[in-house]
């Protein structure tokens, strides 16, 4: 941030200038409110955003990122610290119970105690209300930070008590000079830049895992070939996009496995089926997440594709596209396509992200996402 001096902890930051330069006002200030709402895309920055505010609050140089306050805040060690996560599908009461007991107890080293609530909106309704007790009468030394990608799930007498923070995408040109800094050549950047849809943390995963790319490749393969495919070939296609969603999952299971072997030359049997149940639930949890990712990430390539099509037909513009990569593919298509057909190609898109949300299996969501495209691509 320009505005701000010193090595602090929001330097790091891309993009959300108005947003840091307030949170650091109100640290300045000492204006710091008991219960925040960031909200904003996955990987737009919201928790990193949160762990430098964090940072700054309990930090003597106001977050100068290189002390050991800073760095144990970044690394998520310190005491004055809480984490909240999921379990599952949604995060349990006793949790959030037990996070009420500890906002009454006087930090431990700094003036604040801080809670940062991941996916926030998985507070089911018994939890929201434990959550909304503290709130209506919170401690001054507790600051509840909620992290959500969809407000609108939360419970609104809650979202009362916060101070909304919204995290909007981040303008391609600074993801791609962050890219480029990175050692990245011009043009692949601006392309990363375009994937990652103004989502920094996305745009770091494809710089930095390269198989992202190759996905995109192969669903962009995929959608080329949709509308003169037969029903079997779609099906062999749906099953090799699912073949790929899967295979961090099975990398993943074999790391837990590991995990479990290791423990089993540590302990006695009692405390290692303890432990290994433990391990179980944290597999599930991780595999569930992974693999939800990882299939909105492929409708969402897809969904670009048909998106790109449609502006270059509207407003042919190379400037707003996605895939600028396959210009001519996207120019060729525009004009064989109509509108119509486009728009209801992408709700298709869109109604198949919604049946991840409601746990259809994957590989019946592309099987019926792609059955549907052409349905309609061929109407």
């Amino acid at each position: 941030m320009s505005d701000i001096t010193g090595g602090t902890v929001f330097e790091g930051i891309i993009g959300h200038e108005n947003v840091t330069h307030y949170l650091f006002e109100c640290v300045k200030r000492d204006r710091i409110a008991n219960a925040y709402l960031f909200y904003g895309s996955k990987s737009v920055g919201k928790i990193k955003t949160a762990l430098a505010f964090v940072a700054a609050a309990l930090c003597k140089n106001r977050g100068c990122g290189e002390c050991n306050i800073c760095r144990r805040v970044l690394q998520l060690k310190h005491p004055d610290l809480v984490v909240v996560e999921a379990s599952g599908k949604n995060i349990p009461v006793e949790v959030i119970r037990e996070i009420r007991l500890m906002a009454y107890r006087k930090p431990i080293e700094g003036k604040y105690r801080f809670f940062i609530i991941r996916d926030a909106e998985l507070m089911w309704e018994e939890a929201a209300s434990t959550l909304l007790k503290v709130l209506e009468e919170p401690p001054d030394t507790a600051v509840f930070i909620l992290v959500s990608v969809s407000p609108s799930s939360i419970m609104p007498t809650l979202m009362s008590r916060c101070e909304k923070i919204r995290f909007a995408p981040v303008a391609r040109e600074k993801i791609s000079s962050m890219l480029t800094a990175m050692g990245l050549d011009p043009d692949r950047a601006d392309l990363i830049a375009r994937i990652s849809g103004g989502l920094p943390g996305r745009a770091i995963r494809l710089f930095q895992e390269p198989w992202h790319l190759e996905r995109r490749e192969n669903v962009l393969k995929v959608a080329r070939a949709l509308k003169h495919a037969d029903l079997a070939t779609i099906i062999d296609m749906a099953e090799e996009l699912y073949g790929e969603i899967i295979a961090p999952v099975e990398e993943m299971a074999v790391l837990y496995r590991k995990k479990k072997q290791e423990l089993s030359d540590m302990m006695d049997e009692s405390a290692l089926k303890r432990f290994s149940k433990l391990i179980d639930e944290e597999y599930s949890r991780e595999r569930i997440k992974e693999e939800t990712a990882s299939v909105k990430d492929t409708l969402q390539i897809l969904s670009s594709w048909y998106r790109d099509i449609l502006i270059m037909k509207e407003c042919d513009d190379e400037e707003m596209l996605v895939n600028v990569d396959y210009i001519q593919e996207i120019e060729t298509e525009s004009r064989v396509l109509d509108q119509g057909t486009l728009v209801k190609v992408i709700d298709t898109i869109d109604g198949a992200l919604k049946a991840v949300d409601q746990n259809v299996p994957t590989q019946l969501v592309l099987e019926s996402a792609l059955t549907g495209i052409q349905g309609v691509l061929r109407a």
